[in-house]
């Protein structure tokens, strides 16, 4: 068979963890399934109640999607929903306009949930499958779809969901090593210091002032380690020394993007993935009767009635999905997709979005226009029409920072508590805003007047105002991102004003006043 063969040749010769019991790691997956559920349920409530709230009705698809993922935290019918959640978490994110990396890897995730047959366990299917209802032999039938995993086809399911992640990152190293910050190891230091994507940028501005030196030497020793990660990854866990590094600095790199780094729920669903591939289950321990363990698992087995591994449905996947892998390769990968393109012309596009729709994709991250979107934000006040005082909008503050109107920042998105309004609206807008030059005709005709409505708009709804409200927007430009080596200079932080304008907004009209 394909998958034992591959495991012969190269898992067996690797250090990559080994399942030691079927059993824990599918105990293991409930409760992160349960976590990931809460995680996804959080950011797809909020993007569903926005999207209501801005255009007046509600997306059948969003909340469809919605009840899909209720249903997989509860762990009812864990197999059927976790393949439809595969299709409704893309399409949702092209509904509401909130397409984002954390996505594709949440795509990832939820394959490894559906290839190692989970659910069977804090669960609503785990009660059903011990009774002999009608539903219970429904639930069966999907379970025995794959079957009973063993420890070795167990450790494929994982070591293939780390070598797509892997492939992933290595084609994303590619395109950093065309960039000009990560060449020349700026990018932790710009990144930090930036207040669009740095929770910390004020503590992180004061340390680059007052230790440029030190500032410099971390900003360039992280690159390297970041590079060294994402280049060798797959030949890295053939070593003791390099499994631990590749198990490590994934986890911390994926902690501190949650505490640090501005990113919604990527870091969430990165540590979702790491913990569930890469970190066996702990709860056996070494000087456990092993025959206990047989017996246990045995026991288990013929409860749930399972029958052997489908292997042939398996071998299937695993084959189809290696040939979108190589077609990823060709298609995305820098250096080598300039060919691909030329041959395909037109067509390269649909094979991309093919691939996307299928959970691939090649991140270009952290580039220069990235690191660059702290250099123009526009900062929106309102205030009643005969008020004098003008209010904040709490979406951007002055310093370029993302608000929120609550000012609780759940689960640690950082994404102005809802990503219609992060990938949907402000990154989209830092994005364009970069290399604008007549900023009147960009915020009054182009992208950045559709931005500025469409915050007005929110905010209008958001805080159901009635009447006729005044607002004032403000745009600010500054050098933020330009960091050089050792020479710091603050005043690169400096802001001025390179756009304002005045409307009036009833609810339904917008008026430039001044």
């Amino acid at each position: 068979m394909f998958a034992r063969s591959i495991y012969r040749l190269v898992i067996e010769k690797s250090y990559f963890p080994k399942v030691k019991s079927v059993t824990d790691e599918l105990r293991k997956s409930g409760i992160l399934r349960i976590i990931l559920g809460l995680i996804m349920f959080v950011r797809f409530f909020e993007i569903t109640f926005d999207y209501s709230l801005f255009y007046g009705y509600n997306s059948w698809f969003c909340v469809a999607n919605l009840i899909l993922i209720i249903l997989f935290t509860v762990g009812f019918s864990v197999p059927l929903v976790t393949a439809l959640l595969l299709f409704f978490v893309r399409f949702n994110d092209a509904v509401a306009n909130t397409s984002t990396l954390g996505t594709t890897i949440l795509m990832q995730t939820l394959f490894v949930f559906l290839l190692m047959n989970s659910g069977q366990y804090f669960s609503v299917d785990n009660i059903l499958l011990k009774r002999q209802y009608f539903l219970s032999r429904f639930l069966r039938f999907q379970y025995n779809i794959i079957g009973k995993h063993t420890t070795s086809s167990l450790t494929f399911v994982y070591f293939f969901a780390f070598f797509v992640y892997g492939l992933i990152s290595f084609g994303a190293l590619l395109m950093h090593v065309q960039d000009y910050f990560w060449i020349n190891g700026l990018t932790v230091k710009s990144l930090l210091s930036n207040s669009y994507l740095s929770l910390y940028y004020n503590e992180f501005r004061w340390f680059e002032t007052n230790f440029p030196n030190i500032s410099s030497v971390f900003s360039i020793v992280v690159g390297i380690l970041q590079s060294i990660f994402q280049f060798f990854m797959i030949f890295l866990v053939f070593s003791k020394i390099g499994t631990f590094f590749v198990k490590w600095w994934g986890m911390q790199f994926f902690l501190i993007s949650l505490f640090v780094i501005n990113l919604s729920y990527l870091p969430h669903v990165e540590i979702i993935l790491w913990l569930l591939i890469l970190f066996p289950s702990l709860t056996i321990k070494r000087n456990v009767n092993t025959s206990k363990i047989a017996k246990y698992e045995y026991n288990n087995a013929k409860e749930n009635a399972q029958p052997k591994l489908n292997t042939k449905l398996l071998k299937t996947f695993y084959s189809s999905y290696s040939v979108l892998l190589v077609i990823l390769v060709f298609t995305y990968f820098p250096f080598i997709s300039k060919y691909t393109s030329n041959f395909l012309g037109d067509k390269s596009k649909y094979v991309r979005l093919a691939l996307y729709r299928s959970g691939l994709e090649v991140p270009s991250v952290f580039n220069v226009k990235d690191l660059s979107m702290g250099d123009h934000w526009m900062v929106l006040y309102r205030k009643e029409k005969n008020a004098n005082d003008w209010e904040l909008v709490p979406i951007t503050s002055e310093s370029g920072e993302r608000l929120t109107y609550n000012g609780n920042n759940i689960f640690i998105f950082s994404n102005h508590n809802s990503d219609f309004l992060y990938f949907g609206t402000t990154l989209l807008y830092r994005r364009n805003v970069l290399y604008v030059k007549d900023y009147k005709t960009f915020h009054e005709e182009g992208v950045g007047y559709h931005s500025l409505t469409k915050r007005i708009a929110y905010d209008y709804k958001k805080e159901r105002l009635k009447g006729v409200y005044h607002y004032k927007i403000t745009v600010y430009k500054s050098e933020s991102s330009k960091v050089t080596h050792h020479i710091e200079d603050f005043y690169r932080h400096e802001k001025h004003v390179v756009y304002y304008k005045e409307l009036t907004y009833d609810g339904l009209n917008f008026i430039i006043d001044k």
